[in-house]
């Protein structure tokens, strides 16, 4: 079960590999320029399980940002569990910046599942425990 939105008017994000490094375009395209007044979230989650959000979609600008945060809050309402995939990338933003985004989800019991790859893990590691993180700088690489 999917459902697909449409916005005219922008471009195609896109990816590009050169001399083995990935480039990907994504400051002009639709998805970037969304209108979050524009998604009614109850008619797109009607009938819906799971809803599957990454940490991509907030730091793209204010549009999804906002587009992400209505997503989870009518998630809760409905009912519809979220898979959370935080799938961070450094060109889009910082980790500390993005966490303080998530970690309030989190609270709010918005998120059923949290997907976080190795490298985010760490950086969560990493981070102060006034920032929600682990505070375990200095001691990694310690016996």
């Amino acid at each position: 079960w999917l459902v697909f939105v449409r916005q005219d008017g922008g471009e195609l994000g896109t990816m590009h590999v050169t001399s083995g490094a990935v480039h990907y375009q994504r400051k002009n395209s639709a998805f970037a320029r969304l209108d979050a007044d524009g998604l009614a979230w109850s008619d797109l989650l009607s009938g819906a399980g799971w809803l599957h959000l990454t940490g991509i979609t907030p730091l793209l600008g204010d549009g999804p940002l906002r587009a992400w945060q209505d997503a989870m809050e009518c998630a809760a309402r409905e009912g519809v569990r979220v898979i959370l995939d935080v799938n961070h990338r450094p060109a889009l933003g910082d980790f500390a910046y993005l966490w303080s985004l998530i970690l309030p989800q989190l609270h709010l019991s918005r998120v059923s599942a949290l997907l976080l790859s190795e490298h985010d893990l760490e950086r969560l590691a990493l981070l102060p425990v006034s920032l929600g993180g682990a505070g375990m700088a200095g001691m990694c690489g310690s016996a």
